[in-house]
């Protein structure tokens, strides 16, 4: 099956023949970035798997629609996609990534989630002329997609943590009156 049938995008078995065909081409940039849901997990535990399953068809859609006419989209399971550029420069694959962002909180903050639904992503770009393996640069890019998830966790906690801060402020000074 070429297509996945969740979310219309291309399969895990068609993102993997087309890694096999684009390999051996070293006459252009080839860019793999990696992205997945961070707090997915969660999402499916609290709200059921309906609306997990409708999440996933959004971030679909939105990668399709921003990386389509320039490249590959593949969903690799779960909520992990590939997409797969020829010849794009380094900083457009960093602006259309934060697109993919912005088009997903804007399409999902109607729905009522505890938290705001967003997305980690890492890329890397093998350039024309490297002879090593695409899969080496496909690891790196979810290696580095990883690392981003991880930033963004340590983020939230600092933000969590001024506001717990705060809050035992507001409740020693309630005290202290």
């Amino acid at each position: 099956m070429s297509t996945d049938s969740l979310t219309g995008c291309n399969s895990r078995l068609a993102t993997q023949e087309l890694v096999k065909k684009l390999n051996p081409r070293k006459d252009i940039d080839i860019a793999v970035i990696y992205l997945d849901l961070n707090h997915f997990k969660p999402i499916n535990d609290t709200y059921g798997h309906d609306v997990g399953d409708q999440i996933l068809c959004i971030f679909s859609d939105v990668l399709m629609e921003v990386f389509h006419e320039k490249g590959y989209v593949g969903r690799l399971g779960g909520d992990e996609f590939m997409v797969l550029l020829i010849d794009t420069p380094e900083n457009e694959i960093s602006k259309m990534c934060e697109k993919v962002n912005e088009l997903l909180g804007e399409r999902t903050k109607d729905m009522e989630l505890s938290n705001k639904v967003s997305t980690s992503y890492g890329f890397v770009i093998r350039e024309k002329g490297n002879t090593k393996d695409l899969k080496s640069f496909i690891d790196c890019a979810d290696e580095y997609m990883y690392a981003h998830k991880d930033e963004q966790r340590k983020e939230e906690m600092k933000k969590e943590n001024i506001v717990i801060e705060i809050e035992e402020k507001y409740v020693i000074m309630v005290v202290e009156k």
